[in-house]
């Protein structure tokens, strides 16, 4: 019992690093990389969403810490992205395959790249007093959602190949 609590804290203390330190720290089309929110996506997908959901709170509250907007942005965005996830998954995919894996991580991705364009357009307005619809639908802003979108795939198929070699989660069962 204690050791599953210690590898939990210690995952999400080895994923708030790497999502802030070793993340940010690299190279133009890489920085978009959000390792913590495949990972919530895996953890909702393969444990369940109520734990997901938990731990997007704890990692999006963490990572608010070191970040320049309003506090709780990025945790309810996880919050957000981790509901819709749920009911396309619930309603949409049948099964634990690399494409539904892949399409969800692409919706998460687009919720929360939403989600914080909205709140940074509402703190732009409260702050500068201006409204700027670009903010919301901007073409800049759509190009780093399609790269973020890309490295976020290509994570989220690495980590599917080596959970589908190592484990048994993503086997096919055939019921007879």
């Amino acid at each position: 019992m204690l050791l599953r609590v210690i590898k939990k804290i210690l995952f999400i203390f080895f994923l708030i690093v790497a999502e802030l330190a070793f993340v940010r720290a690299l190279g133009w089309p890489l920085y978009l990389l959000s390792p913590v929110l495949v990972a919530l996506t895996f953890v909702g997908v393969l444990d369940n969403f109520k734990r997901a959901i938990v731990y997007g709170v704890v990692f999006g509250l963490i990572i608010d810490l070191f970040s320049a907007s309003f506090f709780g942005i990025t945790a309810i965005s996880f919050v957000l992205a981790l509901f819709v996830i749920d009911k396309v998954f619930n309603k949409v995919f049948t099964n634990k395959s690399l494409y539904s894996i892949v399409f969800l991580v692409i919706i998460a991705q687009i919720v929360v790249n939403y989600i914080s364009n909205v709140f940074f357009f509402i703190q732009t307005f409260i702050f500068d007093k201006a409204v700027d619809y670009s903010l919301l639908f901007n073409l800049e802003n759509l190009k780093l959602l399609g790269y973020a979108i890309l490295v976020n795939v290509v994570l989220s198929s690495i980590i599917f190949l080596i959970f589908h070699s190592f484990s048994n989660r993503f086997k096919t069962i055939l019921i007879r």
